[in-house]
């Protein structure tokens, strides 16, 4: 292009001609104003734009009628998105200030109108294609963020996760799972916007693959606190598990892996941890207070439990169904060990899963005698 303007350098631009005027006409219609902001839409324009509109939807050829389907007020337009329609159209987010107002003002649009719900139904019931492959790379970035959520993690851990959203929706999303998840540790790694660095309570910057000597921003008091608090926690329930008899032999960086990864929780009298017939999820350790055991339609009492006590192992190694209703007989705080971490414990640590062996056979022979009782009587 550069040769062309060289060679018609001066003259007219009637009188460039053949490919030259071809090759400079084609640039012209490559121009998109809504992105490429060069000052060719002022307000004059955009009325003819708006008039010529008008007038080309007033005289179109009757044949053409059915191959348009033109926005408006009172009706839907077929083959476009629900926001299209809200819109009149697309918007450029690149470089919109106010996108975040608009799509504030859409959502209140919807909710006004009762729609809320059924445009998440529509949306649900939305082909993504193999794999994702309809969704833009923003909807996958944060649907991979909702999937690691879903898993419950104790520590999440964001390597350039979310790329390709702007910096608004990325300190708006790190906030709010700051708000959300107290206890989830999160672990940004990437760009890290302005606004979002009072979510974190260090941050260390790395240049040609090592770290500064000094933190770009050191833990605060506060937050150094609590961080000694939880770590007195961990240890303190760490040392709990070892004082149980059924894991004396377990390795002590187990114990400390299970009370890390455990989420400590409360039950009130009457409540239950557990319940028969329900999908195994979770395996409780009590810490405090006591329960009761019970089985069957009736809820026969077979056994209580203490602190010390598991709950739930049988059902989460064997992949069944709970096997039992576990019911606080008084406050119960517990530690709570999601399946999958129980499991990945187990098999890295053989002196675990012996101890729960040698417990779960000790119940067995103990409500084997207990059967055998009961048919004596």
């Amino acid at each position: 292009y550069q040769a062309i303007l060289a060679r018609h350098d001066g003259k007219p631009a009637q009188e460039i001609i053949g490919d030259d005027r071809r090759r400079l006409l084609s640039v012209a219609f490559q121009l998109a104003p809504a992105h490429q902001r060069l000052g060719l839409v002022d307000d004059e324009f955009r009325t003819r734009l708006v008039a010529a509109r008008k007038d080309f939807m007033a005289n179109v050829a009757p044949s053409l009628n059915d191959k348009l389907d033109p926005f408006g007020p009172d009706k839907v337009t077929a083959n476009i998105t629900v926001q299209c329609n809200l819109l009149y159209g697309r918007l450029d987010k690149r470089d919109n200030r106010f996108w975040t107002e608009i799509r504030a003002a859409m959502a209140a649009a919807l909710d006004a109108a009762g729609l809320g719900e059924e445009i998440m139904a529509l949306g649900l019931e939305t082909s993504v294609g193999t794999v994702g492959g309809l969704l833009s790379r923003e909807q996958k970035q944060r649907l991979s963020v909702a999937r690691g959520l879903l898993k419950r993690p104790r520590v999440l851990v964001l390597n350039e996760a979310l790329s390709a959203l702007d910096t608004d929706d990325q300190v708006n999303l790190i906030r709010r799972l700051a708000a959300a998840t107290p206890r989830l540790g999160i672990i940004w790694i990437g760009v890290m916007p302005e606004e979002a660095k009072d979510s974190f309570d260090t941050i260390c910057v790395m240049k040609k693959g090592r770290f500064d000597d000094a933190p770009a921003a050191q833990v605060s008091a506060a937050s150094d606190g609590a961080a000694d608090a939880s770590r007195d926690t961990i240890e303190a329930e760490a040392h709990f598990l070892a004082s149980i008899p059924a894991l004396a032999n377990v390795r002590n960086d187990t114990l400390r892996l299970m009370a890390y990864a455990a989420e400590r929780r409360h039950f009130e009298s009457g409540d239950a941890l557990i319940c028969e017939g329900e999908k195994s999820v979770d395996v409780y350790v009590i810490l405090e207070g006591a329960a009761e055991v019970t089985v069957g339609v009736g809820r026969r009492v077979v056994g209580t439990a203490g602190p010390g006590a598991f709950m739930g192992e049988v059902a989460a190694i064997a992949g069944l169904p709970r096997t039992a209703t576990v019911t606080a007989t008084e406050p119960v705080t517990a530690l709570a060990l999601s399946r999958d971490v129980f499991l990945d414990l187990v098999q890295r640590d053989d002196g675990l899963g012996r101890a729960l062996l040698r417990d779960m056979a000790g119940r067995v022979v103990a409500l084997a005698g207990e059967l055998s009782a009961v048919q004596t009587r």
